[in-house]
């Protein structure tokens, strides 16, 4: 599975910006997004697979998180969701410790996750390199990252960045993060 880079930016007091019709139709009646998302996920490898695949991350991981669209986040995951964030990464937001990274569980946590890491930058760039459909629900997305503090101006530049996410009928159940690459190779058996 390849995805065609896109950039999401997201800045303090974002603008709401307008969902595509088909998320808000997702949206709008969830139990057939999911029917259509498990449909999806047993068809054969292939191009119409990794088109769909690339197609749903784009618009609604991916999407969600530029808009800050937290009700479409909601939508698509489990009642037991858990982050597993890169311990580097998790000790960028203040109050936070290197070695002691938190496990979130559950939408509110996650959210509450996500806007004191979008209120700490004020640019992130968040750029999908790669992506691999690992079979069983698991897809893995390597990405870069930019970034520049909001009070510190500190600034990321093409950080390598790994995600993992896992699924279960329909509903993402799990997302782990590494730093790198390959850590996340390492981890996953894929390295060569």
């Amino acid at each position: 599975m390849s995805f065609r880079p896109v950039r999401v930016k997201a800045k303090p007091k974002l603008a709401k910006a307008r969902r595509p019709l088909i998320v808000s139709l997702a949206l709008r009646f969830p139990p057939a997004a999911r029917l259509l998302v498990l449909g999806a996920i047993r068809l054969p490898q292939g191009r119409l697979r990794r088109e769909f695949g690339d197609w749903a991350f784009r618009e609604t991981v991916i999407g969600s998180l530029s808009r800050r669209d937290y009700d479409v986040m909601r939508t698509f995951i489990t009642d037991d969701f858990e982050v597993f964030p890169a311990p580097e990464l998790a000790a960028l937001l203040p109050g936070q410790h290197r070695g002691d990274p938190p496990v979130l569980r559950g939408a509110e946590e996650v959210v509450s996750f996500l806007e004191g890491w979008f209120d700490a930058w004020g640019t992130f760039t968040f750029t999908p390199k790669e992506g691999f459909d690992l079979g069983e629900g698991r897809v893995l997305v390597l990405n870069h990252l930019n970034a520049r503090g909001v009070a510190s101006g500190v600034e990321i530049r093409e950080q390598e960045e790994a995600q993992l996410w896992e699924s279960r009928g329909g509903l993402v159940m799990r997302l782990r993060q590494w730093w790198s690459w390959r850590d996340a190779l390492e981890a996953l058996g894929l390295s060569e």
